[in-house]
């Protein structure tokens, strides 16, 4: 067969090489990267399911539920090591793709339970549990976490920024008095930048990046951070052409990745005989399994969340623990290679990169902060398209952290329908269906800020209007406008080649360099025009069918200024200065 991928390599020296099967499955990779060589085999069963994937000469191999949820995944050591999982099953007796239990070998088994709105109200391992509690935007509000004991109570303002967090000793009763209290503070403008966080001040660039955050003075290109100091910590980092960090170099210790398109495949930290390497293997969906630290094999621990909970050696002893709170947070790291391995290992809570130097989680696009339960840089786009708080450009996962992951930090995915995949658990195809019809939608409100605000008039459904470019070389991406609109049976307007968006704004070119004046005219004939509201109806097996209207979309000719963001979004433009105007005249 043809056009298949059978080698790719990279300007830093790492290779890779592909086989298949006869039914175009990935049967080898042959990897060569961090100035090391390995090789990892899989197979598949007779419905072309990943069945087992052999790295350094121990066998992983998964078995199935008669749904095609995965059973279980057995580690073929000398004394194979057995994680098991069940789901829970729907009116009419199937299994659906939500997890009930994750078990770890002999260890006690984690058992989730969950609301009418499938967020988890409680995790339970043993004699240790933790319960959750909501509000009616699915945001978390208290955690009784018996694993850290201590309960925590979450307060929110209407657009999703978080305004306090207490603590208190732990219970499942009535509150006592708080054990700690922090406060939040947010620009009077841009109402969703967080400007004071316990008292202490952050300041900003003009695309909403920190320059002064938690004891760091932090400086960027763009999005992307370039250095940072403070704390007792200098460090500086580099990326590749494609916006993936290539390297960090930490108190004068430089480490090195090895990327196989998005995934780690090895870190060098240090040089000579204070040398750390790891390199990492993967089954066929693309999950993390191992690491090969120094020169031995460890495997990778979860809960059902992906978590890594911890690491065992190639006997199935576990070595490493890592505890962390509702967002993320690490609490403690035990084991017999705690302060080794347990300290090296860079993949934690949700299997995000840890950075050890700062707390904070590498998500690609982003940082993201669980100390302060936010990202610490505005999101390139000004909405995600995910209901009321898909605006805020700072909130992490909807402040749902229990459920929910962000990848890549741009936007959060259900981690049951996200790793279903990886469990094998695809349940009940999510549909969606298209509608083809012409919509004539009529602006309704707007703030000259920089962010537009959400709000539903009329007792009608809110759409968010947002425009794309057609004219980026092949690449589409989202021009970082959002409109509140409904729809109305009034006259639509079309756009001619007389219509257009104007910015008036400094550009700025480069970390440090001049800014410039400058007015930017794009033509609406050049922009698609895409309706990102939808309605979904959820099944009770907790999977959505969702409608949306994503084929034409007219505006009443109104005349607006918005304040907005008009994020760079790969596409070779710079990123004007937060506040912006854009007007559509």
């Amino acid at each position: 067969m043809t056009g298949r991928l059978i080698r790719s390599a990279s300007d830093n020296g790492s290779e890779y090489q592909y086989e298949y099967d006869l039914n175009n499955n990935l049967t080898k990779l042959r990897q060569s990267a961090g100035g090391s060589s390995w090789t990892t085999e899989y197979t598949y069963d007779k419905d072309n399911r990943p069945l087992t994937a052999k790295v350094n000469g121990k066998t992983i191999t998964d078995s199935y539920n008669a749904t095609g949820t995965r059973a279980s995944r057995v580690y073929g050591f000398s004394t194979p090591y057995t994680v098991a999982l069940t789901y829970l099953a729907g009116a009419n007796g199937s299994k659906t793709g939500m997890l009930q239990s994750y078990k770890n070998g002999s260890e006690a088994a984690y058992t989730y339970a969950y609301d009418d709105n499938g967020n988890v109200t409680s995790i339970t391992k043993g004699s240790a549990s933790a319960s959750y509690t909501y509000d009616a935007l699915n945001q978390l509000t208290r955690v009784n976490d018996g694993f850290t004991n201590k309960t925590t109570t979450y307060t929110y303002d209407n657009a999703g920024n978080l305004l306090e967090r207490k603590e208190y000793a732990y219970t499942t009763g009535a509150l006592g008095a708080p054990t700690d209290t922090v406060t939040y503070a947010y620009d009077s403008v841009w109402k969703d930048k967080l400007v004071s966080y316990d008292g202490e001040a952050i300041t900003y660039d003009e695309i909403g990046n920190p320059l002064s955050y938690r004891g760091y003075t932090m400086a960027w290109e763009g999005k992307r951070l370039q250095s940072l100091s403070g704390n007792s910590t200098t460090a500086s980092y580099t990326y590749d052409e494609q916006g993936v960090r290539s390297s960090k170099t930490v108190n004068g210790v430089m480490t090195t990745f090895s990327y196989n398109g998005s995934l780690l495949m090895a870190q060098v930290q240090g040089s000579g005989s204070s040398q750390v390497k790891q390199l990492y293997s993967y089954d066929a969906s693309g999950q993390l399994i191992s690491v090969n630290y120094n020169g031995t094999e460890y495997f990778y621990l979860r809960n059902g969340q992906n978590d890594v909970v911890g690491l065992m050696d190639a006997s199935g002893t576990r070595v490493v623990e890592y505890t962390y709170d509702a967002w993320g947070k690490l609490i403690s790291t035990t084991g017999t290679l705690a302060n080794t391995l347990g300290a090296d290992n860079p993949f934690r809570y949700r299997g995000y990169y840890y950075d050890t130097e700062t707390g904070l989680y590498y998500l690609m696009a982003r940082y993201y902060d669980p100390e302060v339960c936010r990202f610490i840089s505005a999101d390139v786009y000004m909405t995600t398209g995910q209901g009321v708080l898909g605006g805020n450009m700072w909130a992490y996962c909807g402040n749902n952290p229990v459920r929910r992951v962000e990848v890549l930090g741009q936007s959060w995915e259900d981690i049951w329908e996200l790793f279903g995949s990886l469990f094998g658990a695809g349940g009940e195809t999510v549909a969606e269906k298209s509608i083809t019809k012409e919509y004539n939608y009529i602006v309704i409100s707007f703030e000259v800020s920089d962010s537009v605000s959400y709000s539903e008039p009329f007792g009608k459904t809110d759409a968010q209007i947002v425009f794309f470019s057609n004219n980026t070389n092949g690449k589409r991406s989202d021009f970082g406008v959002s409109i509140n609109a409904f729809e109305t049976s009034a006259s639509a307007y079309v756009f001619s080649s007389a219509d257009s968006l104007s910015v008036g704004t400094g550009i700025s070119v480069g970390a440090g360099s001049k800014s410039y004046s400058a007015e930017l005219d794009v033509s609406l004939k050049n922009l698609s025009v895409g309706l990102t509201g939808s309605r979904s109806h959820e099944t009770e097996k907790k999977k959505r069918y969702t409608k949306s209207a994503s084929v034409r979309v007219n505006l009443i000719p109104v005349a607006m200024i918005i304040g907005a963001v008009y994020g760079a979004s790969g596409i070779g433009r710079p990123a004007p200065a937060i506040g912006s105007s854009i007007m559509i005249k």
